[in-house]
């Protein structure tokens, strides 16, 4: 028949290697949830240029502008855009705009100067927004004659 051996040592070896499985088996590591990673910050960057700074009333000037998505997610930004002038001149808009990871979305546009403006210096003003956050801005002011 066989033979069990008794556990050799004192009582309170025993107690420690009893204690030191049972801790062994609560602190194991085991597979825990993980929490999915954050998403990458909103991030944008702007540009905006006009083919000269000193425009004349009735001449055609054209103004460029860029955004880029610098995050590493796609994004879909809200780009708020305003004109302000003299002679209570003011207008704005809002376009919405989805840019892959890294991606560069650029437009020119030919803007035909009325011969009835009022002279004076006009900014040109637009904001990214990712919500209620404003990523990016750009301007340019722009002198009518």
């Amino acid at each position: 028949m066989g033979r069990s051996e008794e556990p050799t040592g004192t009582r309170e070896d025993l107690m420690f290697q009893k204690l030191f499985v049972l801790t062994a088996a609560i602190i194991t590591p085991v597979a825990l949830p993980v929490a999915p990673a954050l998403s990458a910050a909103p991030c944008a960057r702007m540009t905006m240029s006009v083919s000269s700074t000193t425009v004349t009333r009735g001449a055609m000037a054209k103004a460029t502008g860029s955004i880029k998505n610098c995050s590493k997610e796609a994004e879909t930004l809200e780009v708020k855009y305003s004109a302000q002038g003299p002679c209570d001149f003011n207008v704005s808009g809002t376009r919405s705009i989805t840019l892959a990871a890294g991606e560069t979305q650029s437009t020119t546009i030919p803007v035909m100067v009325p011969a009835v403006a009022c002279p004076g210096v006009y900014t040109l003003t637009a904001s990214a927004f990712s919500g209620k956050t404003r990523v990016a801005t750009a301007s340019i002011r722009v002198t009518v004659q």
